[in-house]
């Protein structure tokens, strides 16, 4: 869906390659159906999730970081998300509310993108390694 896919993609992938201080919450029944995921880093909560036609994605912002519960679904400030178009259909993302938060997400997502390319290069350096190393052995 417009304005979700790329925000979903980063942090999937930042994720799942253990960059930017990510830890997904274990909530008893999710944030949002059964494929949502919830992410928070600081007090930033980037929830994912997808449906028949496309990806989804909401950041919310909370107060107390240390009550992990379902009541944190109710006390949750989202500022991105759903702001046009029929959801589920032709939904748009985007700033729900701005504020002082738009600045530091936004370059916390970038620096994850970064990340995530520094990560892979440097894996698919490391393999390059491996295989001349294995081409060296095979070659002797």
């Amino acid at each position: 869906m417009k304005g979700a896919d790329k925000y979903y993609n980063i942090i999937h992938q930042a994720y799942y390659r253990k960059l930017g201080g990510l830890r997904e919450l274990s909530l008893k029944y999710r944030w949002s159906g059964d494929d949502s995921e919830a992410f928070i880093n600081a007090n930033v909560i980037y929830v994912t999730s997808s449906h028949a036609r496309g990806k989804c994605f909401q950041i919310y912002l909370v107060d107390d970081v240390n009550k992990i519960d379902e009541s944190l679904k109710q006390n949750a400030f989202e500022v991105y998300g759903v702001i046009g178009g029929n959801p589920g259909w032709t939904e748009e993302y985007g700033w729900k509310h701005k504020g002082t938060w738009v600045k530091p997400i936004l370059s916390y997502l970038l620096n994850l993108e970064k990340e995530i390319e520094q990560y892979d290069e440097n894996l698919a350096e490391q393999k390059r390694k491996e295989r001349s190393e294995e081409n060296k052995v095979i070659g002797k």
